[in-house]
């Protein structure tokens, strides 16, 4: 594997990691609640297209193309306000499960 080919791997999986978090942070996951999944929607298209380009791209020895996009770059510019509210609340409250629970509840709290 070439080493720009790894370098973008890696970074694929910090914002993939990234948006699965995010997934259950506010404003997401309130919508979420109440039946709307059009972010996580969005997030699992980008990925089955992706997953899918790059598959037929390795297959051809010609990454280089897709490894010069920003990887969920759709998803973030169109969710790019939204992505950067739940950012606030991943880093306010933490990225793990405690985390996310006082952040869900804190918007649930600020409604009643």
């Amino acid at each position: 594997m070439s080493e720009s080919r790894e370098t973008y791997n890696k970074r694929w999986l910090e914002v993939h990691t990234e948006m699965s978090h995010l997934m259950d942070f506010p404003p997401f996951s309130t919508r979420e609640d109440k039946g709307d999944s059009k972010f996580r929607d969005d997030v699992l298209e980008y990925e089955f297209k992706w997953n899918k380009e790059w598959n037929k791209a390795v297959d051809e020895d010609d990454t280089e193309e897709l490894e010069s996009r920003e990887p969920y770059g759709d998803v973030m510019k169109k969710w790019q306000d939204d992505i950067e509210e739940a950012r606030l609340y991943m880093k306010r409250y933490g990225a793990n499960a405690k985390g996310k629970a006082e952040a869900n509840s804190s918007v649930k709290k600020d409604k009643d």
